[in-house]
């Protein structure tokens, strides 16, 4: 079994806005993914993340390999993030992928479109603004909330969890991509508004775990692993379910590779959460 790794963050309460305030968090130095120097990565705070709560104190955290700034999370050399394609600004309609390299692999539009680099873009990449302080993330129930996005493992139909099906949608109502535990995907395609993730109330802060470059939401893991070995791989970013099946691969070079219902290998749950 893995450890269910939590980082510490603040109440949205006037209480802890106080402590806050009494006793800020002590910073330091430290190497992103891409080995650049950046500034305001807080010490490693192992605890439970209380209610209902918005990240906005830790952006580091063991295991290593995943980090949390502003309106962006990164999984080792990937980040996941609302960006803007021409300016270094946060943007609450585009919730995108790209490595460190410069590659941008897919991006999430709040119309409920995808729009895939095909290994040709270099824009609406979140590592075209540097990670920053944490902003902009909140954990919710089986749900990571960035800016206007929610990525959750919810029912299309009912207001519950469903661990079949993650989920990508914008707080507009659009849904913009279901990955599915049998390794397929459902696209939103612009007109569908179920399987949102916003269909249910964002809840207390469960059924999200951190581990070795990996995020678990209920029974899906998305990580950057290596698809033949239990080991970290800086090249491909998956999206695979428990019960086997992988979903996607986003690679490095800003191409896509479906699982298609048939592909086990390339499967965050073939590695271990730990280091």
């Amino acid at each position: 079994s893995h450890s269910n790794w939590i980082f510490r963050s603040t109440r949205t309460s006037q209480a802890n806005s106080n402590a806050m305030a009494a006793a800020p968090p002590k910073y330091h130095d430290a190497k992103d993914g891409a080995g650049s120097q950046r500034e305001g990565v807080a010490e490693i705070l192992m605890d439970q993340v209380p209610p209902s709560t918005t990240v906005t104190t830790v952006t580091k955290f063991e295991p290593v390999g995943v980090a949390i700034g502003n309106h962006c999370i990164q999984i080792g050399t990937f980040r996941i993030g609302t960006v803007c394609g021409q300016e270094r600004r946060v943007d609450e309609n585009h919730l995108c992928i790209g490595h460190c390299d410069g590659m941008m692999v897919q991006v999430f539009r709040s119309d409920g479109t995808l729009h895939p680099s095909d290994g040709k873009r270099r824009d609406w990449n979140p590592w075209s603004m540097p990670l920053g302080r944490p902003a902009g993330v909140t954990l919710g129930d089986h749900c990571i909330q960035i800016g206007q996005f929610r990525i959750g493992a919810v029912c299309g139909q009912e207001n519950r969890i469903d661990e079949n099906h993650l989920c990508i949608g914008h707080k507009s109502g659009k849904m913009c991509q279901v990955f599915r535990s049998d390794g397929t995907l459902h696209p939103g395609g612009g007109t569908r508004t179920d399987w949102n993730p916003w269909s249910k109330d964002l809840g207390p802060s469960t059924g999200v775990h951190f581990g070795d470059h990996t995020i678990q939401i209920g029974r899906f893991r998305i990580g950057a692993v290596c698809g033949q070995e239990n080991r970290v791989d800086s090249r491909h970013l998956c999206i695979g379910h428990e019960h086997g099946k992988m979903c996607q691969v986003f690679r490095s070079d800003g191409t896509l590779h479906d699982g298609h219902g048939t592909r086990t290998d390339w499967n965050p749950w073939g590695k271990t959460m730990s280091a």
